[in-house]
Formats: structure tokens, sequence, C-alpha cells
């Protein structure tokens, strides 16, 4: 079956170009656009190599960014199903693995097309792309080299078929398992406006040695597809090197690869992945969403650890959110992975002492110092510490210089940090408050670390430095608090109360403004009234849409406050989760699809595996507080904790349920040297207080909720696979997806 003269453009593209489309954005006839309103994919790659691969929500494929891109298409007995169209897409991840499962409907059964990562040797990277055909009669299935990308143009210049070997810009692109029947060859239209469609002339039969086998075209434009009958039960695979796709530029020279003789299966994949995931902490939740979403993200956010840095495809992370993702490592498990980060913070230092890049960016110095410090308590990892001294001292003097030579000086900015740069959602360029609590969280949480490896006089320094710039944050809320007449906290000294008085969440979760409970509390509701929709984070400073990762984060913050208005933090997380269980950086609240940033956003997937600890167990110096909020449909089912790193050393409890009283079980293991806390259980029994390493207790009884009152449990799909949403119910959490628009 040869294909139509006109083939549909990117997923995305469509529906941009659409008028009739809620993601209809206006774009210039002679530009090309950009993705702003389905910016989604799911991050591929395999651990020990930082080749990222990228699939979208309809199966395309992009093996690096920012590349070509792969897509599939379908010739039934009917007519050509393109997924970028059909309304009977689905996704699925297999196991809570990044292997990723796209199926189309094709008459009476599906056509499913499977992305996973494996190792080929010299530690480089494979995409394995399997499509297999799970009708009843015979498919063609078309492969198609395309210049798109999930952010928008890519450029190929040549596309050339070699026996089995499909070469893109004089680089092997994708090993074919057999000899295609086709390769339909041309270029896409570069005028997007009013007819977005892309152009393929018909191929021929690959017999006739007239069949062409080259397609070029100097603007970049180059579209080839190679063409395969596929039987019933059947499948297609391919295979496309990352290290090719990664590690080289346009026309580049072509790298040496070596094609595995062997790809192991999605099943041994999955398995392997659920063993690297499950060292560490071990939940067991009556909410199974969201244990399932916690599963899923251990595995996605293994993948923003790239060698000695942490990343996302398409996005840079500031040194905040670089800090946020390393927490998440490190308190599920992979410390090793952090420390590898963490140890290269002496090789990105200047000479002045500022750590990880552009040193307009004041919070840098103390995220960094606060993840390293973080490490510490959790793991004790003296060793790193200790190498990292000399830095840290230089750090800390550079903290105490720029904060210093302020102190003489009056006004609201007296004692705090320079003028520097933000992220947009904070305001403008200036002074702010979260560059202090960063800074002044870092300097506290390195200390003890310093002193464990002797370092007394360093410690002495930090705490020193953190005393200061605390008192002089103090003095410039007073000083706002005064002139305005309330206690709500802007974004800096001196600057009015507006989207950027969120930054209060980062305040809460350091534990920075523990002590100022009115402050905390009417900056909260500030936020909720003003810049809170359904329960989301809403950046009206940028006009990017809702933010996935400062949502997860306020209801960290919420937590942090003993407030169960966090639960609907997690229930707007879950319900807007995707397939795959990820979150873009930004969602467009028309089209719930991403519009800027990161389509795969890691800080998000971090910040929801924090919330999820931290709706289970917080700690202080007072001590461990489990379960600080506990959701009402929660009640009278059991849950269990096994292995939680925390700073007093491995922590494992469970809630069992005699009638309406709950009983509490604990186990600590402590760190040497280290004496166990006070445990106090609020969101159970707000007066109960324990002690010792372990212990049980019966506690005070909780009204159960009425049968009425609890909703019913998940019920299995049995549509058919018709793709029409649902609601899905998981865990008391009455979790509808949001609604899509018409055109899928």
């Amino acid at each position: 079956m040869l294909l139509p003269d006109e083939v549909v453009p990117p997923w995305w593209v469509h529906r941009q170009c659409d008028p009739s489309s809620p993601a209809f954005a206006v774009v210039d006839e002679a530009g090309s656009p950009e993705n702003v309103t389905s910016r989604d994919w799911v991050t591929l790659g395999g651990l020990g190599d930082p080749a990222r691969a990228l699939v979208d929500p309809r199966g395309s494929v992009t093996p690096a960014l920012p590349g070509w891109s792969v897509e599939w298409w379908v010739g039934g007995e009917d007519r050509w199903y393109f997924p970028a169209l059909e309304r009977t897409v689905r996704q699925r991840l297999e196991g809570d693995a990044p292997i990723i499962t796209t199926a189309v409907r094709c008459g009476k059964g599906d056509i499913t097309h499977t992305a996973w990562v494996v190792a080929g040797h010299g530690g480089s990277s494979w995409l394995a792309l399997r499509v297999r055909n799970e009708t009843a009669a015979a498919v063609a299935v078309a492969l198609a080299v395309r210049p798109w990308n999930p952010l928008g143009r890519a450029a190929v210049h040549t596309v050339e078929l070699r026996e089995q070997t499909v070469w893109v810009d004089d680089a092997a692109a994708l090993h074919l398992d057999r000899v295609p029947a086709e390769f339909v060859v041309g270029s896409v239209d570069h005028v997007v406006g009013r007819d977005p469609s892309a152009q393929l002339a018909s191929g021929r039969d690959l017999r006739d040695s007239t069949s062409p086998t080259t397609v070029s075209d100097d603007r970049g434009l180059a579209s080839a597809a190679v063409v395969f009958p596929l039987p019933h039960t059947l499948s297609l695979d391919v295979l496309v090197p990352l290290a090719t796709a990664s590690g080289r530029g346009r026309r580049g020279r072509q790298r040496t690869v070596s094609v595995p003789r062997s790809v192991p299966e999605p099943e041994r994949v999955v398995s392997g992945w659920a063993l690297q995931a499950g060292n560490g902490p071990r939940f067991d939740l009556p909410d199974s969403q969201i244990e399932s979403l916690v599963a899923a993200n251990r595995c996605h956010l293994l993948l923003a650890q790239r060698g000695d840095r942490v990343g996302a495809p398409g996005a840079r992370l500031d040194e905040v959110d670089g800090a946020v993702v390393l927490s998440a490592l490190d308190g599920y498990g992979s410390a090793a992975a952090t420390a590898e980060v963490l140890a290269e913070l002496e090789e990105r230092q200047s000479h002045d002492g500022h750590l990880l890049g552009d040193g307009r960016r004041r919070e840098a110095v103390g995220a960094s110092l606060w993840a390293l410090g973080e490490h510490w308590q959790l793991h004790r990892d003296d060793e790193l510490v200790d190498d990292l001294v000399g830095a840290v001292a230089k750090a800390i003097h550079w903290l105490d210089r720029r904060t210093g030579a302020r102190r003489a000086r009056r006004g609201t900015h007296r004692g705090l940090l320079p003028d520097g740069a933000v992220p947009p959602w904070l305001g403008a360029d200036g002074v702010t408050y979260r560059a202090a609590w960063w800074s002044t969280a870092g300097l506290r949480a390195v200390a003890p670390a310093l002193v464990a490896v002797g370092q007394p006089e360093v410690a002495e320094d930090a705490a020193r430095v953190a005393a200061e710039l605390s008192g002089a944050v103090r003095s410039a809320l007073a000083d706002d608090a005064r002139r305005r007449g309330d206690a709500v906290v802007a974004s800096g000294p001196g600057r009015p109360v507006d989207g950027g008085a969120v930054g209060i969440v980062d305040a809460i979760v350091l534990g920075e403004l523990a002590a100022i409970d009115e402050a905390a509390t009417a900056t909260l509701a500030y936020v909720a009234e003003h810049h809170v929709a359904d329960g989301a984070v809403y950046l009206t400073r940028t006009g990017q849409g809702l933010s996935a990762r400062l949502t997860a984060r306020l209801g960290r913050a919420r937590l942090a406050l003993g407030d169960g208005a966090a639960v609907e933090q997690l229930s707007w997380m879950a319900e807007h989760a995707t397939a795959a269980a990820t979150w873009p950086e930004t969602t467009n609240p028309r089209t719930a699809g991403g519009s800027s940033g990161a389509g795969h956003d890691p800080v998000a997937a971090a910040e929801m595996l924090l919330f999820a600890r931290d709706l289970l167990v917080r700690w202080g110096p007072d001590g461990l507080v489990l379960n600080p909020v506990v959701p009402s449909t929660w009640i009278g089912q059991s849950w269990e904790v096994h292995d939680l790193p925390t700073p007093y050393g491995r922590l494992g409890f469970a809630v069992r349920w005699h009638g309406e009283r709950p009983a509490l079980l604990w186990e600590l293991e402590p760190h040497p040297g280290v004496v166990a806390p006070p445990v106090t259980a609020p969101g159970l029994d707000p007066a109960w207080r324990g002690d010792g390493a372990s212990g049980e207790a019966l506690l005070a009884p909780v009204a159960v909720p009425l049968p009425e009152d609890v909703v019913d449990p998940p019920v299995a799909d049995t549509s058919g696979g018709t793709g029409e949403p649902g609601e899905i119910v998981s865990g008391g959490l009455s979790i509808r997806p949001p609604r899509r628009d018409s055109d899928g």
C-alpha cells in the first residue's frame, strides 16, 4: 500500500495550526511554529549514559533534541491511520519503568508501538522501537523521518536508505530488522500557516531499480518513510543509536557504532528498572494511584542524573531546581547518584567562591550547600564532605562578603544578598527573600557536616553568617509589615505583593519561617486566593500556565504547617499526571498540555516524590513527625513505610486500626551517635508523643467515614480500548482526568 500524497504534520503542529482546535496558536506564515500548547513527552534513557530520547503522546520519537523525529503510520484495510489524528490513541508505561507503549485502534484490534532504551557496546545506549500487529488482518507500517521535534522545527538535509539502514545527514540513524518494501521520499512544506500539510512523493517497490533511495533538501526539510507489510501477530523491530543522534552536529562525521547482537525484551528491562528503583524506602499506601505515581517517578528521576549533573532535555535546571532533584534522589535511595553530582562542586566553583555558573543567581551558593548538607544528614557521607571542605569554606566566605558589605547600609536591603537574577515567576531581578532563605538554609544544613569531619571553625563561620542573614530577613520583613499594615510576605523587601509571593513556599519547606507563623499563614492565604486555580499554582507573572512543581511545593508547605488543604495539591498532581506519570514544566489550563519549558519536568517529579514522603514523614529539630496530615479516605485503612532515610537514621512505621483507634508501630535505626528523637503523629492524634527508637501505641479514636462517604475502589477498564476518558477513583481521591479538547 502506497502512502497518500498528503501526509499529516506532527500531532502538536496539526493542533496548533487548526483554527477549530483549542490548541490553536497564531503563527506567521513565513515562520515555523513553536510548540506552546502540547509540549509533552516522556524521557527515555539508560543509566550510565547521558543520552536521552523523547516520546510524545502519540508515539513520535525524537532520539535527541533539537534533532529529527521518527513517526509511525499504519495502513489498514480501509485507510491509513495517523496517530497524530486518531481519537483511539492510548499510552501506558510498562510496569513502572521508562518504557512507553502507544496503541492505536485499527479495525477491530490494536497496533502497538513500544519504545525503550537498551545498553550497547562501550557504554552506548540504543533506542529500541517495536511495532506489533495485534489485529486480525495484515497491515502496512510506515516509519517516517521528519524534520520536527516536540519543540519545533528540526533540520534534515539528507535521508538515504542503504539496505537495512536509514542514514540521516550521513549518520546511521535507523537499523531495520528487514529490508523495507517501499521507500517514500519528499520534502516538508516550509510554510506552515494556512496549509500545514507535509508532502511525500508516492514510492515504488524497491525491486524496481529506478526507485529513489535518497532525498536531499538544502533547506533542511528532507523527509522520508520506510514501509513494511506486517502480518497478524508479528512485529517490526528498529534500533536507533542514541550516541550518534546526540553526539554529532549538522552534517557531522559518522560516529562508529556497533549494533547490538541481541536486544533484551521489554519485560526483562522492566525487571532491571524495578531492581534499580527498589533500592531505598518502600511504601504500602491506601491510595494505589499515589503509590503508582511514586513508583514510576522513582524511575523517571533516575534519568535526571546525567553523569556529574542533573538536567532535562530541552530545559536548563537552575541551582535550586537541581538541589530539589538531588534531595529527592537522596530521599529515595539514590545516594550514589547524588554524591556523583555533588563531588563536582569544586570543579564548578569560581575563584571568588561562587558555585554553579552565573554569579547573578544569588541563591546558587545556598542551594548547593543545602544539597550537600541534606545528603550528609541522610547518609552520613563524611568522605564526600571532607573532600569538599575547601569549596564549602570558599562558598561561606562568598556569602559572608556579599552580605557583610551591606550590613552597615540603611534601608530595607541592609544585610541581605545584593541584586541578582531570579526565576521569571518570582518577579523582576533584584533583591529577594528567596535568595536569603536558601542561603540561610544551606549554611545551617552544612554546619553539622563540617563538625562531623573535624572542621568546627568553618562550621562556626557558617552558623554566624546564617544567624546574621536570618536577622536581616526578619528585620526587612518587619519593615515591610509596618509599611503595608499586614503580614503577607512579598518576593523581596520593598516590593509589592503579587505573584512572586508564591516564593513563600520555599521559606516554609526549608523551615525558615517556622517561627513566624502569622507571616507564613497570611501569605499562603493570599497565594491561595489570588494565584491558585483548582488547587494548582498559576504563574500569573509569566502567563505560561499552571506549574506542577510549584503546586507540589505548595502542598509540601501546607503539610509543614499541618494544613489539611494540602490534599488539594495532591489531588491536582494525581489528576494532571499523564498516562506515563509525568508532568510538563507548565500546563496550559485550556488544553492540559505543556506550554513552556521541559515537556517532562524532572523537578515536578522530584517535588511529587518529596510531597509523598512529607505526607508520611517530616522532621525538624524537635523530632520526627509521622503523618502530619492524613487524607480523610485513609482513615480506617492501613499503611506502611520501610527503610526511609531521615537525619536521625532509617525509619520504618506502620498504621493499623482497631475500630476507630489507630495503632502506630515504629522502629528507627539511628545513625551512629544519634539519640532517637521524640515521635509525633498529629494527623492521627495531635496530643500523642512517643519516645525511643522503637515502640507501639494505641492512639485516640478517629472518626471513621461512614460507608456512603467512602469512594468506591477503582474499577478495571472494560471499555475495550475506546480511549474515552472516564473517572478514576483511587485511595479516596476522586480523580477525574482533565477534559481534553475535541481534536484529541
